[in-house]
């Protein structure tokens, strides 16, 4: 079993989770009786990706994909002289492959990969209902906001 980490390209990224991002909805979807599941704006990610705003990293066994993190890139709005900041966009490790510290390994990648492009603040997300809290601050993350959602289309 070969076992990568590795920066791609969105639009790689975003062919190769098609059969991911199912497992992801199912586990992690919320309003299922009105969003119909994870559909990626493709043309919207290349846009971010080609104004520097979008970093992609994935997981890798045997090159078949089994994981990925995709962040945006960019000066946060209230805060535009401290640099680059990275925000959660949408992550996800297959079940079988959540055991044996592949999802550690990932998000280190992830850090190493995002300071090397200059990012000095990483904001990782996380679902309520699938809390992967102590994860994060077991790698020195620490409990910031509380964000809330509602549903207010028809």
């Amino acid at each position: 079993m070969k076992l990568s980490f590795s920066v791609e390209q969105a639009a790689v990224v975003l062919r190769d989770a098609a059969e991911l991002f199912p497992l992801q909805w199912q586990e992690l979807g919320l309003n299922k009786d009105k969003i119909a599941g994870i559909a990626p704006n493709e043309e919207q990610y290349r846009l971010l990706e080609q104004e520097g705003h979008l970093h992609c990293v994935t997981v890798r066994i045997d090159g078949k994909m089994v994981g990925y993190y995709i962040s945006s890139v960019l000066n946060h709005l209230h805060y535009k002289d401290a640099g680059l900041m990275a925000f959660t966009d949408l992550y996800f490790l297959s079940p079988e492959y959540r055991r044996g510290g592949i999802g550690t390994k990932m998000l280190l990648f992830l850090e190493q990969t995002l300071k090397a492009r200059g990012v000095v603040k990483i904001y990782l997300s996380t679902k309520a209902h699938a809390d992967n809290g102590p994860l994060f601050e077991a790698l020195g993350y620490r409990f910031t906001d509380r964000i809330f959602a509602k549903y207010v289309g028809e």
